[in-house]
């Protein structure tokens, strides 16, 4: 297993079987942007807030052929909510988790996430381009880097966006003038 997207295969294998419900953020999820998929060595995982089954799925890595921190050291992070960080050792592969937030946005980008198929039998859940834009535009207003823009633009432009659900979470996270900028032509 030195790719990273066997890496990916085994950690939502035991993430399903756990019953524990996650989805991809980061590059893996902005890839909905171009309609392809490249799993990179950098994995970024939102987790469902169960701490006794994540409990379990950490027992199923920290002896396995992963890099990470004593088990007492993890569990400590999540029980704190803070994110933390298996590597795995043969593909280099470094997957980050952490765990959903309370916040109403959290809930609802959770509750809409959806399945991409990465391969003909293998699909993940990734959050809604809908979701990554409001991320982005969130980010711009944290760190405004021409970059987020450039993203949402993208977005926006290779999918077909629920104006409604945009306009709505626009409005109740302030991000009117980071929007006004990235819908600009």
């Amino acid at each position: 297993m030195d790719e990273p997207v066997d890496v990916l295969k085994e950690i939502v294998k035991n993430l399903t079987d756990l019953q524990i419900e996650y989805f991809l953020v980061g590059p893996i999820a902005t890839a909905q942007q171009k309609k392809s998929f490249t799993v990179t060595r950098n994995i970024n995982i939102v987790l469902d807030r169960q701490h006794t089954k994540i409990k379990d799925f950490l027992n199923r890595f920290v002896l396995d052929h992963y890099i990470c921190p004593l088990f007492d050291v993890l569990y400590d992070d999540v029980k704190a909510q803070k994110p933390f960080t298996l590597y795995h050792e043969a593909s280099k592969v470094k997957v980050t988790f952490e765990l959903r937030k309370e916040s109403a946005i959290a809930l609802s980008e959770f509750s809409r996430k959806t399945l991409l198929q990465v391969e003909p039998d293998f699909g993940v859940f990734v959050s809604t381009p809908e979701d990554v834009i409001l991320k982005k535009l969130e980010f711009y207003c944290i760190a405004p880097s021409p970059q987020y823009i450039a993203d949402v633009r993208k977005l926006i432009y290779h999918n077909e966006v629920d104006q409604d659900y945009l306009d709505l979470w626009i409005d109740k996270l302030a991000l009117s003038l980071a929007w006004g900028r990235a819908s600009k032509n």
